[in-house]
């Protein structure tokens, strides 16, 4: 007996094991959560660029008839420039969409390892997709890989604690000691064992 010393560490051990198994799941989703988070944000900046350049062909379509109307003196010129600053501002929105889509999908193209440039076809973001249900705090928390490693950590930290306290701790050493030969002269030249049990107290 050696103040529990062994077993808080084959404890501490064990408990390190599932800590790397904890940390490998955590690493796997996060890697997927990241990801997710790209697509869909990708899938978002494609669907706002779509609606910009709509929005921008109306505005162009309005000009166009505005234009015509105020050549023909039916419009005053500040109707025009009212709908020249809408055309303006709608082709910034453009360019800015655009770049937001493109910056987000060549994002996404690096974390999955292809080519920035390579083409790809994204899902709609206002496809339906499935909620889920709401789970009681506890039940979510144990669900959640980090929230598990840092019950092991505590848990760690308990043993390690043990292990150090074992140390200040008495230790018994018992054990049974087989030695060759007598504790007397062998007269008559037989093989003998002489046994010895000790017991030690430190």
């Amino acid at each position: 007996f050696s103040g529990n010393i062994a077993s808080s560490q084959i404890e501490a051990g064990k408990i390190k094991e599932e800590m790397a198994k904890l940390g490998e799941t955590n690493t796997r989703e996060n890697i997927l959560y990241a990801a997710d988070v790209n697509y869909w944000n990708a899938s978002a900046n494609q669907e706002f660029y779509s609606v910009a350049q709509q929005f921008h062909e109306l505005i162009e379509r309005l000009y166009q008839v505005v234009n015509q109307r105020y050549l023909d003196g039916l419009l005053s010129r500040t109707d025009l420039l009212m709908v020249e600053t809408r055309k303006k501002e709608a082709e910034l929105q453009i360019n800015q969409t655009a770049k937001n889509y493109q910056l987000s999908l060549q994002n996404m193209l690096v974390m999955a390892g292809l080519d920035p440039n390579a083409p790809i076809k994204l899902d709609s973001i206002q496809y339906p997709i499935a909620i889920p249900k709401e789970v009681p705090l506890d039940q979510a928390l144990l669900a959640r890989s980090d929230y598990q490693m840092a019950l092991k950590q505590t848990e760690l930290a308990s043993q390690q604690v043990r292990t150090v306290r074992g140390k200040f701790q008495p230790s018994l050493v018992i054990g049974v000691q087989e030695t060759f030969g007598t504790s007397m002269i062998n007269l008559d030249n037989e093989t003998r064992f002489n046994t010895i049990a000790f017991a030690k107290l430190k």
